[in-house]
């Protein structure tokens, strides 16, 4: 017999999203909520999933966990969600910021082995 409950699909706990303008905020459902800042725009993209700040070795990223029937826990980043992966960055320092005019490719990513001295050369002008 196993000791893992079952668990019934429940309805997804919504963040609250405030809209002005051409910016949106999600108010996170983190013990202190936070304010994520996006273009109104994207909100479509994320609003089906609800959204908290995760604390991963002091670099907090937004995600949305969840854990399945089978006690697997699964996770969607927020950053992912919106079409930056991995070899972006936040221009302002802000990571709670998604906007389009403050995302920009990460240089860092263009010294790796598996990028070419022409991507190179690109990042530096």
């Amino acid at each position: 017999m196993s000791n893992k409950i079952p668990m019934t699909k429940r309805a997804c706990r919504k963040n609250n999203i405030i809209t002005e303008g051409d910016v949106s905020y999600i108010i996170t459902r983190n013990k202190e909520p936070q304010k994520i800042i996006i273009d109104t725009a994207d909100v479509s993209k994320i609003d089906m999933y609800s959204w908290s700040v995760h604390n991963n070795f002091n670099n907090p990223e937004v995600k949305h966990r969840w854990r399945d029937t089978d006690g697997k826990w699964h996770t969607v980043s927020m950053a992912h969600q919106l079409g930056f992966g991995r070899g972006w960055k936040h221009k302002n320092g802000n990571v709670l910021d998604f906007r389009k005019e403050n995302m920009e490719k990460n240089t860092f990513y263009t010294h790796s082995k598996y990028y070419t001295a022409a991507h190179t050369e690109q990042a530096h002008k």
